[in-house]
């Protein structure tokens, strides 16, 4: 059988449809995207070290338990990608630190872990509230823009966390133009 990648989580494999797996996300990675195996072992390494960290905290692990039922493939894969990425950057930089690559890769697999508690069906969903044509009630598509901010504030709560970890997940829809959100920041060269 193959290892599952969010080996902490207590899923039962008769309530999802496909479990995501570490075999899953490499074939795509490298096949799909034809991505870099250096990178892919790093990636890999990173997620690993903190998925073994997030489990040592419960409140999380029950977070991320409902967040993974509810999303058995989109956002697993996105938040692999979203590590990947953002190695692949860090490394191509020469800051690819031990430290720099966890912080990372655990801000990647809990900026969303917040969306479980917010009716949405999908990535359809996700995009539709972006481009304002969304049929969800403005009070979903409220909690939706303020997922950062309430994710962000589960981390912080934690002991024992790197305090960048929750500015990590609170920025992670800003735009260098300001049109992102929580703060809509703004970069300027």
């Amino acid at each position: 059988t193959e290892k599952k990648i969010f080996t902490f989580l207590d899923l039962p494999d008769n309530t999802v449809t496909h479990q995501v797996t570490l075999h899953d996300i490499i074939n795509i990675l490298t096949n799909d995207y034809q991505l870099n195996p250096h990178i892919l072992k790093i990636t890999t390494a990173a997620a690993k070290k903190s998925l073994d960290f997030i489990g040592k905290f419960p409140a999380l692990t029950v977070l991320l338990n409902e967040y993974f039922k509810k999303n058995t493939t989109y956002l697993p894969l996105q938040s692999m990608l979203t590590i990947h990425t953002a190695l692949a950057i860090v490394q191509r930089m020469s800051w690819s630190s031990e430290m720099i690559q966890f912080k990372l890769s655990t801000a990647a697999l809990l900026q969303n872990i917040i969306l479980v508690k917010i009716d949405l069906d999908g990535f359809e969903d996700i995009v539709a509230i972006h481009k304002n044509v969304s049929t969800k009630t403005k009070k979903i598509q409220d909690q939706y823009f303020l997922h950062t901010q309430e994710a962000a504030q589960i981390v912080r709560q934690i002991k024992g966390i790197s305090p960048d970890i929750d500015r990590l997940i609170l920025e992670h829809h800003e735009l260098p133009d300001g049109k992102g959100f929580p703060r809509r920041k703004s970069f300027i060269y």
